[in-house]
């Protein structure tokens, strides 16, 4: 569900988390994962924060790239993941069916970099890229990876 009225939650609302909020998102990026995998091959090592730019393998500009944050539904600073996708590849990854039972929201590069290094102050490898046909066409980072908070 595409929710374009729900604004994404603040950095301090993600400070604010307790153990079950975490609890939660973990279980439910479990379950994100495993749906979204169904669509595309999840690689099975972290790549470059798709933020930095830096990285030799990393072809990308951010105008070639949409930023989604999937949340709880019950509450929408649980952010369950982070997804990036290239543009040109948006209807390989039919996010809507994908994450029918959690939120979806569009958010700019900006909001999903701040919210990213809240959640996972580790500077660089915190998502898996993903890829249909042998070719890489996004990004994503699960909450069940958080091992600390800033």
């Amino acid at each position: 569900m595409l929710s374009p009225e729900v604004l994404p939650p603040t950095t301090d609302e993600i400070k604010n988390l307790d153990i079950m909020d975490i609890a939660s998102m973990n279980n439910l990026s479990y379950l994100f994962k495993e749906s979204l995998s169904k669509y595309v091959k999840i690689d099975p090592f972290t790549f470059s924060d798709p933020f930095t730019f830096s990285d030799p393998l990393y072809q990308n500009k951010p105008e070639d790239l949409k930023y989604f944050l999937i949340a709880d539904k019950e509450d929408v600073k649980r952010i369950i993941s982070i997804v990036i996708i290239e543009v040109k590849h948006l209807d390989e990854v039919p996010l809507d069916k994908i994450a029918n039972d959690f939120l979806k929201l569009e958010v700019s590069r900006q909001t999903a970099k701040e919210l990213k290094s809240e959640l996972m102050p580790k500077e660089t490898r915190n998502f898996y890229s993903f890829r249909t046909n042998g070719n890489v066409i996004g990004y994503a980072m699960f909450a069940f990876q958080i091992c600390g908070q800033h």
